[in-house]
């Protein structure tokens, strides 16, 4: 961990992730970034996830609330450097990309940086109905929100925490689906700069499709909610 004042802060939102978190936390490049803290938020684990990331030295913090959207807000408000990444624990993302992702934003090129899934490898490679229907909410997205993002429910990003601490309600929902609409519906329509950058990413066991076409219905749900509620 680098003794300098933190210009970056990498934050992890956790919930039983004993598997895989210090996998993720002994990838992060830490040699080839800026001064960096990397801060767990965990929103009570039953296994050992806090225990194995505390004996790595990294800063945990409690998020009583169980929600995803809530623990990447405890961990923003925390955070002591002005460019945050936000990346889950499953290791799905590759913290090794992670300098590619911030290094537009420290060369002031944008305000948000979002790891492009589909324009990279994904591992096992997404069926082909739902690869249509993300294009399909991506095209949506883009016609509401008036942008022109290919990867809008990506769960890799880079912001300056001030455009987090602008962006983000005070009450996030508890699926990263909530978090990931509210804060680019944000962004776009305050026409904040966002940049994707393609990443390679590994699906998580791939659950049935009854739940997937349900969390696709509850992703166009929260299109058009927010849209109305940024229309007031």
């Amino acid at each position: 961990m680098h003794n300098k004042t933190p210009k970056i802060s990498v934050i992890i939102p956790t919930l039983n992730e004993q598997d895989t978190i210090q996998q993720v936390l002994m990838s992060i490049p830490m040699s080839k970034m800026p001064p960096t803290e990397i801060i767990v938020v965990d929103s009570g684990s039953a296994d050992r996830t806090v225990e194995f990331a505390e004996v790595l030295g990294v800063k945990v913090i409690a998020e009583h609330k169980r929600s995803y959207g809530n623990a990447i807000l405890q961990g923003i408000r925390n955070a002591k450097a002005d460019i945050v990444v936000v990346m889950d624990a499953g290791y799905q993302y590759n913290p090794h990309e992670i300098p590619r992702l911030i290094y537009p934003v420290m060369r002031g090129e944008c305000e948000m940086v979002l790891g492009k899934r589909l324009a990279k490898a994904t591992y096992p490679p997404l069926a082909p109905w739902r690869k249509v229907a993300l294009a399909l909410m991506s095209l949506l997205f883009n016609f509401l929100f008036e942008s022109t993002i290919g990867d809008f429910t990506s769960g890799f990003r880079v912001m300056t925490k001030s455009i987090a601490m602008d962006i983000l309600p005070r009450d996030m929902g508890k699926d990263p689906i909530s978090f990931q609409v509210q804060s680019l519906a944000a962004a776009s329509i305050r026409n904040f700069r966002i940049k994707e950058v393609p990443v390679t990413y590994v699906q998580r066991p791939v659950r049935d499709k009854i739940r997937t076409l349900t969390s696709i219905f509850r992703l166009f749900t929260l299109l058009i909610k927010g849209r109305l509620y940024l229309w007031k």
